[in-house]
């Protein structure tokens, strides 16, 4: 997934590697296929800042995807993204 190639750039890593991004319950529309949930493990580089999460947003657009609203969960290190389009 490419999203998800350029997602661990931003979410603290430092390397790309499988199944730290998932995208779920996808949605087709008429500008295409997008999922409504993206979930994605945060490494030790993650700072939570505001720039890393309009990274995030802007990576998803870069792929056609709608906006996100991002949201932290430090218990289990996780940012999750959520669209509001039904």
């Amino acid at each position: 997934m490419a999203f998800a190639a350029r997602a661990d750039q931003v979410l603290g890593h430092g390397h790309p590697a499988p199944g730290r991004v998932r995208a779920r319950k996808w949605r087709r529309e008429d500008g295409g296929q997008y999922p409504a949930e993206i979930d994605a493990m945060c490494g030790p580089g993650w700072q939570h800042a505001p720039g890393e999460l309009a990274e995030l947003s802007r990576y998803a657009r870069e792929v056609g995807w709608p906006g996100y609203e991002w949201r932290y969960d430090p218990m289990r290190k996780r940012v999750t993204g959520t669209t509001a389009t039904p």
